[in-house]
């Protein structure tokens, strides 16, 4: 489909190099592989985590693909603003994500470098990883995302984390970085190719 991400590696028990597709399958396959680290031990907070990966994968990431968008604008003879259409999407999506996310915190804990989607002090799972990408490209749609404080509170956990930064795009090897990155995402703008 020539998308991203893929994970490539060499599988030693079947002699033969394994290309796997589709962000959950691979996020999947390292939990299966390395047990414990992006999924909780308690399967409520399993079946929460999933829910919020899902409404982010299959509810709202499809629906703001550029491509998406692209076929809405074009399809509707330019009646309809695909990007404009996929803002909507994104907002929906994130109206849910703010309503599920703070019941978790109705607490009213303070704010800590451990307040991930499952709640206060709890460690990251596979829901902040699909979170962090999304808020980045609602910025790229201008949605407003300081409507959402409580996942505005998650992703700033999620950006001071080890692995979160260790696997922040300006980081990869095959990364071209003119200026440091600034701490949240700027909007695109309707001046900028996208």
């Amino acid at each position: 489909m020539r998308q991203v991400p893929s994970l490539q590696f060499y599988d030693e028990h079947k002699k033969e190099t394994v290309t796997l597709t589709q962000s959950l399958a691979i996020i999947k396959f390292l939990n299966r592989a390395y047990p414990g680290t992006l999924e909780p031990s308690d399967p409520v907070d399993v079946g929460f985590v999933e829910m919020i990966a899902e409404i982010i994968n299959s509810g709202i990431q499809p629906l703001q693909n550029f491509s998406t968008c692209k076929e809405i604008t074009q399809g509707s003879k330019e009646a309809m603003n695909g990007r404009e259409w996929g803002a909507g999407k994104i907002k929906v999506g994130l109206d849910e994500l703010e309503r599920l996310v703070s019941a978790r915190y109705a607490g009213g804990e303070a704010e800590s470098n451990s307040d991930f989607c499952t709640g206060p002090g709890t460690p990251p799972t596979v829901a902040d990883v699909c979170l962090v990408p999304q808020l980045y490209n609602a910025r790229r749609f201008n949605v407003k995302v300081e409507d959402y404080p409580t996942l505005l509170r998650v992703e700033k956990a999620c950006r001071e984390h080890e692995w979160f930064k260790a696997s922040h795009p300006d980081m990869q090897p095959d990364a071209v970085v003119a200026a440091p990155a600034p701490a949240a995402a700027e909007p695109v703008t309707k001046k900028q190719k996208v």
